[in-house]
């Protein structure tokens, strides 16, 4: 096990479980902050905040400084431009910093579809070549691949109201954090998960329309979305100049023709499997909210 991780990325949905969760098993966890007092408002106390940015070579050397493992959680933003710079030029100005730095173990989130065949989609290229560069460095890495996480699910609201970007057919295996950050760790454990790639399945498969459904019946009392076709969004885009939506378009239409792709096999004979079914995540976030248990539980 590292003794002091520095987790970049670690206020984010997927981020900030495995922060917790190797602060609670005992480990010094470093965050790496563009926005120090959000950072203290979304970790609390406990974690070693250092502010910096991925594009910034230099506060990447200070924060890993005394750091013996790295955890890359990295969000790209909502433009082309923003992936490219955040997600894969970013990494590599991590993995630079990390092999200066003498580090240890390195792990990294990507998502459980099919990459490498769409070189033509800005997203799917990021992701690709930002794996290939994690697994061609010289640090003992581990690389999770997710399928469609189950904290997602409330982005899917637009102005309190539940929406669904194009026909979207294929079925994920939807993860909760919590279980995805138990695996982390556990893979920090074991030398046999050096070097290697892991598929993250939840145990449920359901298509985006059933896990949203599900969510708004669990959550608010009623099934009812609204279905936006992905031109519709598309142009909604172009008229308002709002390169956001149009990149969101583009992501929907993406996961539409790539479904998830990837075997947990392995995965779940090392690390564990995940058990958090929907209807009991959901029924975590109605407790966190009534302050019945705590957030990390």
């Amino acid at each position: 096990m590292v003794s002091n991780l520095l987790i970049i990325g670690g206020t984010g949905m997927l981020g900030h479980p495995v922060a917790r969760k190797f602060q609670k098993e005992g480990c010094a966890v470093r965050v790496l902050t563009r926005n120090l007092d959000r950072a203290r408002e979304v970790l609390g106390d406990g974690f070693d905040l250092r502010q910096g940015d991925v594009e910034d070579p230099a506060s990447l050397d200070r924060a890993l400084a005394g750091c013996d493992g790295v955890h890359i959680n990295l969000q790209g933003g909502n433009s082309d431009r923003q992936l490219e710079a955040i997600e894969y030029r970013g990494t590599l100005n991590i993995l630079g910093a990390a092999e200066k730095a003498g580090v240890q173990r390195l792990s990294t989130i990507s998502y459980a579809v099919d990459l490498e065949n769409h070189p033509h989609v800005p997203y799917a290229s990021v992701k690709h070549r930002t794996e290939t560069a994690v697994a061609k460095s010289p640090i003992p890495h581990t690389i999770f691949r997710g399928s469609q996480f189950m904290e997602s699910l409330p982005l899917y609201f637009r102005d309190h109201t539940p929406c669904l970007i194009g026909k979207q057919p294929h079925h994920y295996h939807w993860v909760a954090a919590d279980d995805y950050a138990h695996m982390v760790f556990n893979a920090y454990q074991l030398k046999e998960t050096v070097g290697r790639q892991f598929d993250i399945f939840g145990p449920e498969a359901m298509t985006m329309e059933e896990a949203l459904l599900r969510y708004c019946a669990a959550m608010h009392g009623k099934q009812e979305i609204t279905r936006i076709p992905i031109w519709a969004m598309k142009l909604m885009g172009y008229l308002m100049f709002d390169r956001r939506i149009r990149f969101v378009a583009e992501l929907m239409e993406f996961f539409s023709r790539a479904g998830e792709h990837g075997n947990p096999i392995e995965a779940n004979r090392l690390l564990g499997a995940p058990t958090t079914t929907l209807e009991q995540w959901c029924e975590q976030r109605k407790a966190e909210r009534r302050g019945d248990l705590p957030e990390e539980a």
